[in-house]
């Protein structure tokens, strides 16, 4: 998703829009599948709020309190607050 958000001039929004919703998707599925450890995962999402300008990861990510759990969360939320 990072390379998305780079070559986001090479598509029009209603492209990017598509694209990034199918591979959020993709990720959550992987997430459910293979159940990373939530507190890394919680960092890592939050890590990648911070590198795009779309916003992919922005704000508690829709979908994912399941896969995060609440120590994943609160992570994802005491980086994101932090940055």
């Amino acid at each position: 998703m990072i390379k998305l958000d780079s070559v986001f001039e090479l598509q029009d929004e209603c492209e990017l829009e598509y694209l990034v919703d199918a591979f959020r998707h993709l990720h959550l599925g992987a997430c459910y599948k293979l159940k990373p450890d939530q507190r890394i995962l919680g960092m890592r999402m939050a890590e990648l709020s911070q590198q795009t300008e779309w916003g992919f990861f922005d704000g508690p990510p829709d979908g994912y309190f399941e896969a995060l759990g609440q120590e994943g969360l609160s992570v994802f939320l005491s980086k994101y607050k932090a940055d």
